[in-house]
C-alpha cells in the first residue's frame, strides 16, 4: 500500500499545472543546436586544471561547440569530437571514440556535459 500511494503522490506531483521551464508562456521554442553552435562555455564552478608547485590549480573548464563538434578543455585535456542535439539531449563521441553525453538547457543557455554544468561564456 505504501508504493502506491508514493505512485498517487508522484502522478499528481506531474500534474500539477505547472509547465516544465522550456514550455513556459513566452517560452520561443527552437532547436538545441542554435543554442551551441559556435558558442563556447565556461563551468559554473572552478575544477582542477592540473598541479601547481603548492598542489591542486583551480580554474573553470570550457566547452566550445562548432556545427555538429565539440572541443572541451577540462583539467590539463584538451578533446575534441563529434556531437549532435536532439530533444536537449546531447550525444558525443571524443575523436578516440570515448562516448560523451549532456543536456541542454534552454530557457537558460546553460548545457551540463559529463556531469558539469556550464554557462555562456562572456
Amino acid at each position: 500500500m505504501p508504493a502506491r500511494l508514493a505512485l498517487i503522490a508522484l502522478l499528481a506531483g506531474c500534474t500539477s499545472g505547472d509547465a516544465p521551464a522550456d514550455t513556459a508562456p513566452g517560452f520561443e521554442a527552437r532547436d538545441c543546436g542554435a543554442i551551441l553552435w559556435d558558442e563556447t562555455f565556461r563551468s559554473i564552478d572552478e575544477l582542477e586544471c592540473g598541479l601547481g608547485p603548492d598542489g591542486p590549480v583551480l580554474c573553470h573548464w570550457t566547452l566550445a561547440f562548432g556545427t555538429g563538434t565539440y572541443t572541451w578543455d577540462y583539467s590539463d585535456i584538451s578533446e575534441s569530437g563529434t556531437v549532435t542535439c536532439a530533444d536537449n539531449e546531447l550525444t558525443g563521441a571524443s575523436s578516440g571514440g570515448t562516448p560523451r553525453q549532456g543536456t541542454v538547457h534552454r530557457t537558460t543557455n546553460r548545457v551540463t556535459w559529463e556531469g558539469v554544468a556550464y554557462g555562456e561564456a562572456e
